[in-house]
Parts: structure tokens; sequence; C-alpha cells
């Protein structure tokens, strides 16, 4: 059968050198289960279950996409039946055991509504000790693969010193205009630099991690070339005396 996503045109993951993630990704291949948690609408949480508990189903990995896996529920016995697409920082999947260790909390091991009544409860167990015995899974730092693309260490408003348009030698003072991800937005800050340096360039994407983002202070302490007012200077010049003493 054919299952389409639709992504548009875009760079696909294995253009990028260190694309965030590549560990997960690599770890996601095909033949690859996972515990995924039953969607809010399924009737089994909807019809069938308490509020408190969270059901949680094996699947198996068969494709992938760019940061999308197509996974199927394992005991699906139609032939086009329990496919779906999942990202694969989703926080409801989770490695196998992810639900036993969670057990105390409400997880429980539920096939979807549409398979429930495929095998009895005994039937159930029976199948998943036979699907999962001697498969791959993910490892234990599984569940923080999210924090690699969600969390990001600078905040709006923040203020920084990067590199100038025109000459690399030379930093300026910065603001975090917008956080996306792992990426920020960086503007120049007009209110720190002489109207007669201030560049064209408005503004820049950068990753969080990139090289030429520095903290206030960064390139009086290393005794760098600056383009900024006296009234900046004067200030990042005591930031410096602090970190030097």
């Amino acid at each position: 059968p054919s299952y389409t996503l639709n992504f548009g045109t875009w760079a696909p993951i294995n253009a990028f050198h260190e694309p965030s993630m590549k560990g997960t990704l690599v770890q996601l291949a095909k033949g690859t289960l996972v515990e995924v948690e039953l969607p809010a609408n399924d009737k089994m949480r909807t019809n069938m279950l308490e509020g408190w508990i969270t059901p949680v189903w094996i699947a198996e990995c068969m494709h992938m996409i760019g940061y999308y896996i197509l996974v199927r529920w394992c005991g699906a016995k139609k032939a086009d039946a329990g496919y779906f697409w999942v990202h694969s920082a989703n926080a409801a999947v989770h490695q196998i055991g992810y639900t036993e260790k969670m057990r105390l909390s409400g997880y429980a091991l539920l096939p979807p509504y549409i398979m429930i009544y495929n095998e009895t409860e005994s039937g159930w167990q029976n199948f998943l000790y036979q699907r999962i015995a001697n498969r791959r899974t993910t490892d234990d730092q599984f569940d923080d693969r999210g924090t690699e693309i969600s969390c990001n260490k600078f905040r709006v408003g923040e203020r920084v010193e990067t590199t100038h348009e025109d000459e690399s030698s030379v930093l300026c003072p910065a603001v975090v205009k917008k956080v996306r991800g792992r990426r920020v937005l960086l503007e120049y800050s007009r209110h720190d630099i002489a109207k007669a340096d201030l560049v064209e360039k408005e503004n820049m994407w950068m990753d969080m991690n990139d090289d030429l983002i520095y903290p206030v202070g960064f390139a009086q302490t290393m005794g760098l070339r600056m383009s900024a007012t006296k009234k900046y200077m004067a200030h990042v010049g005591e930031i410096a005396k602090t970190i030097q003493n």
C-alpha cells in the first residue's frame, strides 16, 4: 500500500553533515520495535479505560523520511491496517520496556481498539513475548531525544556578541529576537552600535551552538576588536574585569 506524507520541497536529512538527533535516527532503522502511546481519539482510551490509564502498544518501524517514521502496530492483521506516521522526537514514542517501568504511573500495554478482538488477553501476552524476543529496540537515552531539537539555551531579548558582517575579526553586540527549536534569530543591537558602523544586514538565523555566538564581554576579555558604542564598551569592560578577577 502507498502512504503519503507531504513535506513540500525540502533538503533531505542526509544532506547535512551533523543533523540534530543523528544518533536517534540511526537507531530507528527498519525492523526496530518501539512502544507508542495510543492516540487520544482511539476508542480504547475514550470508551474502555479510565482517564488515568495511558495505553501503549508495540509498533515496528517500516520506513523513514526525514525525521518521520512510518510505523505499524504489531498484530494488525489486514494488509493495509495499523500504519501511521510519527515524528521521531514525539514524546509518545518510547523504547521497549518503558511501559513496564512506568506501570505504577498508569501505563499499560493494551492494543488499539481496531485490534482488541483479534486475540484473547492470554493470546496477546503470548504474541508480545514471541514478537519482542531478540528484537532490536532503542537505547536507554532514547527518551531524552526531544531535548536535542526542542530545548534552547537562549531566551528572546538576551544580549550576545557575534561577528561583524563585513569583518570576521570584529565582533558586534547583538540581541536574540526569536527562538525556533535549536535556532536563534540574531539582530545587531542598534542601541549598542554607532550609527556610522551599522551594517546593512539586519538579522541572521544561527544554531544555538554556533561557534560565532559569544557571551557579552567576550571580545573585551579576549582582547578582540569590537564595533560598539563607548557606553557598551564601558559596560563590558566592567564584566571583563569581573571575569578576569
